[in-house]
């Protein structure tokens, strides 16, 4: 299994490549952001091969810290297995703000 990997392309922009899956996110990972550095955090998940509810559950993580220090985050190129189990789950609204 591919790990997961946050490269910073330049600030507040960051590529999600590997696997976001519960065999590869660990405490590590969830705290590699800084929310709060920059005024909004973009995040391209384009490179993303595997994904599962570790993946949403990392990404819901994200979003909170984001919110405790009011910066702006915003998800492109969602794996489609993570669209799809936020949509189960009903929580695209959270994922997709201003939809």
């Amino acid at each position: 299994m591919k790990p997961v990997i946050i490269e910073q392309q330049s600030p507040g922009c960051y590529k999600i490549s590997g696997n976001l899956t519960f065999a590869t996110i660990n405490h590590k990972t969830a705290i590699t952001l800084e929310p709060g550095i920059d005024a909004s955090i973009k995040l391209d998940f384009k490179n993303v091969e595997m994904s599962d509810s570790a993946g949403l559950a990392l990404i819901i993580e994200w979003l909170k810290a984001a919110r405790a220090k009011q910066t702006a985050i915003h998800l492109e190129n969602l794996p489609k297995q993570l669209l799809s189990l936020a949509e189960l789950g009903g929580i695209n609204s959270l994922l997709f703000p201003e939809s």
